[in-house]
């Protein structure tokens, strides 16, 4: 008789589940010492059918399940799980109690875990949710949730230094190098990945952003806005060069576009070069390619690669990589994908 009545949830099930911590119908997490899947159940399906994950969001998420389990656990087969073998300790605050027999990966572990599933730009996506402030609704519209940061920067790095002999590390590794703290939104991610990756991944090249640092009006700016100090997405400090991204859905509002209006005119009246980035200009690639090579890359003095046809290849495969990234797909398609870039890559010459 399988006396363990526990399950651990990994992977990409873990990154659906910390998509909507503090969503309604989720329990907030809790500390735990447990650092294996020793208590794990021999046959995860006891726990699904017994309804011991007590959680309707849990028992929807995208079949199937990854779920982490001890060495008596390895021949096990199902439908509903994918295991996943995980012997010996794992790094301490490396697991999570959700509920009474429900377990999950933190976000550290869960990044370092994604590396086998995911490419490392779209790794670098999770990064960056994860130390941002929102996540990603399950609903059809994928809608954004406000929420605090997840974890940090130094600890993700921290997590994937002590997981180097893990499958996937090198990937982990690769994507913690293309991370930033502070996004609010997934195009806030994206946008880097854009303009700073190097040009033989179809990137610019151009020198990091910070995202949503505070900066400091004169008191003739500050008149302008009624506010001393702004936080723009994407900021080139040093260069006074910002970019701000607004989506089609923040600009329904006539007064939200007589605000933005006037921080732009707030940032030009302390001589800083402010561009905005509409959805629709973000979306399209020759639009985009206009605003860095034109506007952007002059403002930070950098020069960008020749608009070849290969660089152009090289381009349009970044950002549908990075775009296409959901976070509730299952693992099953998320591995697929992860396939279909890998060999997209190849074929066009970076790997």
């Amino acid at each position: 008789m399988d006396t363990c009545r526990n399950i651990f949830l990994s992977h990409v099930s873990a990154l659906a589940c910390w998509a909507v911590i503090g969503h309604k119908g989720l329990l907030p997490q809790t500390q735990t010492d447990i650092r294996d899947a020793k208590t794990a159940a021999k046959n995860p399906s006891t726990i699904f059918e017994e309804g011991l994950l007590e959680s309707g969001f849990i028992q929807k998420l995208p079949k199937p399940l990854d779920v982490l389990v001890p060495a008596h656990g390895r021949t096990f087969k199902s439908n509903l799980f994918t295991c996943h073998l995980r012997e010996g300790e794992l790094p301490s605050g490396s697991l999570r109690r959700l509920t009474e027999h429900v377990f999950i990966s933190s976000p550290e572990l869960t990044f370092a875990q994604l590396g086998t599933v995911l490419t490392d730009v779209q790794l670098a996506t999770v990064g960056m949710m994860l130390c941002g402030n929102y996540s990603i609704a399950p609903n059809e519209e994928r809608k954004l949730l406000e929420r605090k940061p997840l974890t940090s920067l130094d600890s993700l790095k921290h997590m994937v230094d002590q997981t180097r002999r893990f499958h996937g590390s090198t990937t982990a590794r690769r994507a913690i190098d293309m991370c930033l703290e502070g996004s609010r939104s997934p195009r806030e991610s994206i946008a880097p990945l854009l303009i700073s990756l190097p040009p033989m991944m179809g990137g610019y090249e151009l020198e990091q952003p910070e995202l949503n640092r505070k900066v400091h009006l004169s008191p003739a700016a500050a008149a302008i806005v009624g506010m001393s100090e702004i936080t723009p997405d994407l900021c080139w400090f040093d260069r006074k060069t910002l970019l701000e991204y607004d989506s089609w859905e923040n600009h329904q509002d006539g007064m939200r576009l007589s605000n933005d209006d006037l921080r732009i005119q707030a940032f030009v009246k302390d001589d800083w070069t402010a561009l905005t980035l509409r959805t629709e200009n973000m979306n399209d690639s020759v639009k985009f390619d206009r605003i860095v090579r034109g506007v952007l890359a002059p403002a930070l003095g950098a020069r960008v690669p020749s608009l070849t046809q290969g660089y152009m290849n090289l381009q349009r495969e970044l950002r549908d990589e990075v775009m296409s990234f959901d976070p509730y797909v299952s693992s099953s398609e998320a591995r697929k994908r992860l396939r279909y870039y890998r060999q997209k890559r190849k074929s066009i010459g970076f790997g």
